[in-house]
């Protein structure tokens, strides 16, 4: 008995070749979900498609115009700190600038100022009237400096001092009473410019007899009736200003006069109190110039400033 093949039926056959393509499109995603997820930065998922598509490189020149912005903007952050810093410095720095400042006008001043120096000497010591003492000092004046000194005025004082030491203790106080603070000239002032030639001022400064008096020592030689000696010194100073300021110069002296070697033939006077005296004026006797010697006192200031 003969078997007839039987027929696949029509509708079984499309039933089966759409399980397979189920299958393929099942397997197609499995394989999808192993494979790693890619991101693409340049274009994020929310970006119009049509924006990408129409999205194009920049040019040659383009780029070197962007690259110029960024290094022109760390530019300006260099150039902005750098100025911050100089302030901070800078606010530091004042004071000290400042003080350079001071200094260079300083030795600028003391370089190009007018300089006095003063030289005196004495023509004649006379005693008018008993016990007034009066001395003829000429005065020299020369500008060491490098401008000219304007207004020139002298002040100057003869004092009495005891005779058996060439020193004043009380010179240094006398200067200063008499120097400060400086004073404008009360007498006709002067102008003197920088040379090598002085200028000569010829003064006669005097002691009353009551002072004359208060320093006199009795002192006789061996065998003689006692004399009358004194001592004398001079304090002085020369206020000027130079041409490019109103500021007060000076320049002050002070000597101790020493009088004639009293000492003769061996003997010495001696004062009342057992003192030698080896030099000293005698009260009444008039005494040239050139018997006359300067020592600067030790007490009081020879200086300018």
């Amino acid at each position: 008995m003969k078997h007839k093949k039987s027929k696949p039926h029509k509708g079984n056959q499309k039933s089966n070749e759409a399980d397979r393509a189920a299958d393929n499109d099942f397997d197609k995603r499995m394989l999808r979900s192993r494979e790693p997820e890619t991101v693409d930065y340049e274009h994020p998922p929310g970006e119009n498609k049509k924006a990408r598509e129409h999205k194009k490189p920049l040019t040659r020149f383009e780029s070197l115009t962007l690259k110029a912005g960024y290094l022109g903007i760390l530019v300006a952050l260099f150039t902005g700190g750098a100025i911050l810093w100089q302030v901070i410095v800078g606010r530091e720095s004042i004071p000290l600038l400042q003080g350079q400042l001071t200094e260079m006008q300083r030795q600028t001043e003391v370089s190009e100022r007018p300089w006095l120096s003063v030289q005196i000497k004495p023509q004649v010591l006379n005693f008018v009237n008993g016990q007034q003492a009066v001395l003829g000092l000429n005065i020299s004046l020369t500008n060491v400096g490098k401008s000219i000194a304007k207004d020139i005025g002298i002040d100057v004082k003869l004092l009495p001092a005891n005779p058996g030491v060439p020193v004043a203790v009380d010179a240094a106080e006398n200067q200063r009473k008499l120097c400060e603070p400086p004073q404008p000239s009360s007498a006709i002032p002067f102008d003197l410019f920088p040379t090598d030639k002085p200028a000569e001022q010829v003064m006669d400064i005097s002691v009353l007899p009551k002072d004359v008096a208060a320093q006199s020592v009795h002192a006789a030689y061996p065998g003689q009736q006692p004399r009358i000696y004194v001592g004398f010194y001079v304090v002085g100073c020369v206020n000027y200003h130079s041409s490019f300021d109103k500021k007060l110069r000076q320049t002050r002296f002070a000597y101790h006069l020493l009088g004639p070697n009293l000492p003769r033939n061996g003997r010495i006077p001696t004062a009342s109190n057992g003192t030698f005296l080896i030099q000293g004026f005698e009260v009444g006797t008039n005494i040239a110039g050139d018997k006359i010697s300067l020592m600067q006192e030790l007490f009081a200031r020879n200086d300018a400033n």
